[in-house]
């Protein structure tokens, strides 16, 4: 199938013509360069800038988002949806995973996930699986967990774009392949390549 480029600054992005066409669609009716709307795309995570969900996914998200905030209070920072159930590939028994971030320098509790584990939450007969974890400081490293969250994660609830912010510098070093995927024995991990040993 022909490819049409997209110079996103220093790389190329290679799509299908039919997608080329839509993105070009997207970026006049949002009022954007091509570029500028490609770059928010990337950075935003999401396959249309400006989407929201609509019907049971939206009454989820909203019953979601009012549960983290009733378990973490003025701690949550941010909710994220990923794994399979977010890139449209949950078979019959997987369930939906959820990353609840609290502020930068919050311990994460015990008692934090006894509160969200007091109350089970499910959405499409699927149970709703949270783990809970601190938004990293501007010094950290990215970690494994960020960089698969930068990949299939859906922010659906965020204060002051912190945590997209992290997403986006996660997926900046992967683009630029300071941050790599490997694989052994079954499971993925992730290594900085400047600390690989030549």
């Amino acid at each position: 199938m022909p490819k049409s480029s997209i110079s996103l600054g220093k790389f190329i992005l290679r799509v299908p013509p039919e997608l080329h066409e839509r993105l070009k669609d997207g970026a006049r009716r949002a009022g954007y360069s091509l570029n500028g709307y490609c770059a928010r795309i990337l950075t935003s995570g999401c396959a249309e800038p400006d989407s929201r969900p609509t019907g049971a996914d939206a009454a989820f998200v909203r019953e979601l988002v009012t549960r983290a905030k009733n378990v973490l209070g003025d701690t949550l920072t941010g909710v994220v949806i990923h794994g399979s159930w977010a890139r449209g590939e949950a078979g019959d028994a997987s369930d939906i995973d959820v990353m609840l971030i609290v502020d930068t320098g919050v311990a994460v509790t015990r008692s934090m996930l006894a509160r969200w584990d007091g109350q089970p939450m499910t959405h499409e007969h699927r149970p709703v699986e949270a783990h809970i974890v601190s938004l990293p400081g501007p010094a950290h490293p990215v970690s494994g967990i960020w960089a698969e969250l930068s990949i299939d994660g859906i922010v659906v609830f965020e204060r002051d774009f912190r945590v997209s912010r992290v997403l986006a510098h996660a997926r900046s070093e992967i683009a630029e392949g300071r941050l790599q995927r490997r694989h052994s024995h079954g499971q993925n991990y992730w290594i900085h390549t400047k600390d690989e040993v030549a």
